[in-house]
């Protein structure tokens, strides 16, 4: 094998194994994927079956905040007034 030949081969090995690397990547991405949308899925079920209805303002803010509070995210200002429906609460 020539130096050419040696040069080329490296090249090759190169870039099949970025491509491998590449593939792989995709690939735990859509399964990351079809695993979050499984999950948001399964939620939503859940809400329904809380009678949470997602077209409902007030509905939307818990579905909102459950799912916030599902992943851990604080919220950002603790008298934020999430419900703007008018809702029984509201003075």
């Amino acid at each position: 094998m020539n130096t050419d030949q040696s040069f080329i081969q490296k090249a090759r090995e190169q870039i099949f194994g970025a491509q491998r690397r590449r593939a792989v990547e995709r690939r735990e991405e859509r399964i990351e994927d079809e695993k979050e949308r499984a999950e948001v899925e399964l939620f939503l079920d859940t809400c329904a079956a809380e009678g949470l209805d997602k077209d409902n303002p007030r509905d939307l803010a818990i579905m909102l905040r459950a799912w916030g509070l599902k992943k851990g995210e604080p919220l950002q200002d603790e008298d934020t007034d999430w419900d703007q429906s008018g809702g029984p609460f509201l003075d």
